[in-house]
């Protein structure tokens, strides 16, 4: 296997070893900042809003702004009553909800540097179901960036409702240029599901994997704490046919 830009999907159980978190020991760990944690909206409608970044193409970063919705919160109407046609995301339901996601990325002046707008309709077959509190809706998308820091700004309007929220964040976008010393990691996405798709046209798939991301960063005891990330620089040797890699990781607590 000859190794170039490769994407990892790695997947970590919560019951972890003991042994490997005295591995870390001595090891300098960076801090979490609030910019690395999801963000949470104010307003009547509550969302998360997440961010993680991938290398990009002439220097510039990939970066995917996520974001995360209850559907007990949106308004849904009959089909016919809602305005909803069966083009479009998933098919026809027997009811629907609409929302509109607007998404700004601005300099450290206030200027605009990029934007996304865009209506998602939401159909379901009964209203029982939006109650469930696990009735959730996610969206991402992508933003090509130069390495930075920015200010992100997300409104989500229920549509139907008349209501929205807004959510305000500084994003940190980082540089994955590969260095001619070492390797080079992206950003690490906390995934709610994990799993290979060949879908190019998916918001969600990196590197044929599908990474719905967990927005809300909560992970049940026992059950596997998944993240995506890439690993930019391998150095090639056309002549070895095995070419390998060693990779190892730990989770630590706050002390």
């Amino acid at each position: 296997m000859r190794l170039h830009a490769a994407a990892f999907c790695v997947l970590l159980a919560l019951s972890t070893p003991a042994g490997a978190v005295a591995d870390m020991a001595g090891v300098g760990l960076p801090t979490v900042s609030s910019h690395d944690l999801p963000s949470v909206s104010e307003g009547e409608v509550e969302f998360y809003v997440d961010t993680s970044g991938f290398r990009g193409i002439q220097g510039k970063t990939a970066q995917d702004v996520y974001l995360l919705l209850r559907c007990n919160q949106i308004t849904f109407l009959p089909w016919q009553a809602a305005g909803a046609s069966a083009a479009g995301e998933g098919q026809q339901g027997k009811y629907a909800g609409k929302i509109a996601i607007r998404v700004r990325i601005l300099d450290g002046a206030g200027q605009v540097v990029d934007k996304g707008e865009w209506v998602k309709q939401i159909p379901v077959e009964d209203l029982e179901s939006t109650q469930d509190p696990n009735a959730r809706v996610s969206d991402a998308v992508p933003f090509s960036l130069m390495p930075g820091t920015y200010d992100l700004e997300v409104v989500v309007e229920d549509l139907l409702g008349e209501k929205q929220g807004i959510c305000r964040r500084k994003v940190d976008v980082s540089s994955f240029e590969p260095s001619s010393s070492a390797l080079t990691l992206s950003d690490i996405a906390f995934g709610a599901e994990i799993e290979p798709s060949a879908d190019r046209n998916d918001r969600f798939v990196h590197n044929g994997y599908r990474v719905i991301p967990n927005l809300t960063r909560s992970y049940g005891v026992g059950k596997a704490l998944k993240c995506y990330f890439e690993v930019y620089g391998f150095a090639q040797d056309p002549s070895v046919d095995d070419d390998s890699f060693y990779l190892s990781y730990s989770v630590v607590d706050t002390n």
